[in-house]
């Protein structure tokens, strides 16, 4: 798919981010703050090198910031507090 803009936030999702989520290569904007994802943030969103804005903010992650993250040098906006 060549889905550009994502915009899930505020919808009480729960659970993990599923790792398919990499697929959505042409992606340019991730958008699922404001909801209830647990777990670790994903290595494999270092994959989606079109992001230029990622929100994981208000969520439950936990661990570590992954590396891979370093691979999105468009990206302009990173939100991951709370």
């Amino acid at each position: 798919t060549k889905l550009k803009i994502l915009d899930l936030s505020h919808h009480q999702i729960g659970g993990k981010l599923p790792m398919e989520i990499s697929n959505l290569t042409y992606l340019t904007k991730l958008l699922l703050n404001n909801n209830d994802l647990k777990g670790e943030i994903p290595k494999v969103l270092g994959n989606l090198i079109n992001l230029k804005e990622l929100r994981l903010d208000h969520n439950n992650f936990q661990g570590p910031i992954p590396g891979d993250l370093g691979n999105l040098v468009d990206l302009t906006v990173l939100c991951l507090n709370n």
